[in-house]
């Protein structure tokens, strides 16, 4: 059942992990990628084209995201249903961005084999986002295609809903740990940042 007052949580209350600086640095970055492809630096090949859409979804995803933990950081006298549905929009939008960027950076993989100094950089990361994939890919496989959870299961939120303080977001029959996915997205972070410097 949903009831909105587990929603007025505290902001020292949200158990849902803070991403502001990574939020500010990839800022930055989107910065420094537009003055790189202004001065040319950065090509109209296929490993440019993929660089800028993949820092660009990157950047979304994770400002959604702190939009989405915003959403649980308010008062109770405020606007309750419009930040709960705030968060829902917010979440499911950096969900699907974050899914963007990994299905990219799986193009970019493959135009890295000229690169192997910065194959190498990047080798860690890239075995910790594809060990925690799989979990973004069903949420965001869910979010995409509500309408199947919503004929074939009576059970489960048709909407993510964030439970323990927004340690978890439940969605349907799944959950996943907020902690999980803000390690997933500052993996994401890292990884366009070595592509930027490189």
């Amino acid at each position: 059942m949903f009831s909105l007052a587990r929603y007025g949580t505290k902001v020292q209350e949200v158990q849902m992990p803070d991403l502001k600086d990574v939020e500010r640095n990839l800022i930055g970055l989107l910065k420094e990628l537009t003055l790189k492809t202004l001065i040319g630096k950065i090509g109209n090949d296929k490993f440019g084209r993929y660089l800028r859409v993949f820092i660009d979804s990157v950047a979304v995803a994770i400002s959604k995201y702190q939009r989405a933990r915003e959403g649980l950081t308010i008062e109770p006298q405020t606007d309750l249903v419009g930040h709960i549905f705030g968060f829902v929009t917010n979440f499911e939008i950096s969900v699907i961005f974050a899914r963007r960027a990994f299905r990219l950076f799986e193009n970019i993989k493959g135009e890295l084999r000229g690169k192997p100094e910065l194959g190498k950089r990047i080798k860690d990361l890239r075995r910790q986002i594809e060990a925690k994939s799989s979990k973004i890919i069903d949420f965001r496989d869910c979010i995409i295609h509500v309408d199947e959870l919503i004929r074939c299961s009576s059970s489960g939120p048709v909407l993510p809903i964030p439970t323990d303080g927004g340690k978890k977001i439940k969605l349907g029959n799944l959950e996943l740990s907020t902690e999980e996915y803000s390690a997933f997205l500052k993996n994401l972070g890292e990884i366009a940042i070595s592509l930027l410097r490189s």
